[in-house]
């Protein structure tokens, strides 16, 4: 939605609209937070930055590579006995 708005905005267009969805999204968040708080969450929430920057991949083992084989050279039939 602020992305919306931001656009509008850039684009010189009216953007009371998404701007006003926008503060009752924020104005609804920030309720349930406060009820949160009031049900006993004493969590500190962390921020969107904090989150960004948590690596919540999970760990994958690179998968083993193949095994070098040695090259085997070519030799004509017979030759061991021309020697």
């Amino acid at each position: 939605m602020e992305a919306t708005t931001r656009d509008q905005i850039r684009q010189d267009q009216d953007c009371t609209a998404s701007a006003s969805q926008t503060m009752a999204m924020r104005k609804e968040l920030a309720g349930l937070v406060r009820q949160w708080g009031i049900l006993g969450g004493g969590d500190r929430l962390p921020t969107i930055t904090e989150r960004l920057r948590k690596n919540s991949r999970p760990f994958v083992r690179p998968k083993p590579g193949p095994e070098k084989v040695q090259k085997r050279r070519l030799v004509a039939r017979g030759a061991d006995r021309l020697r």
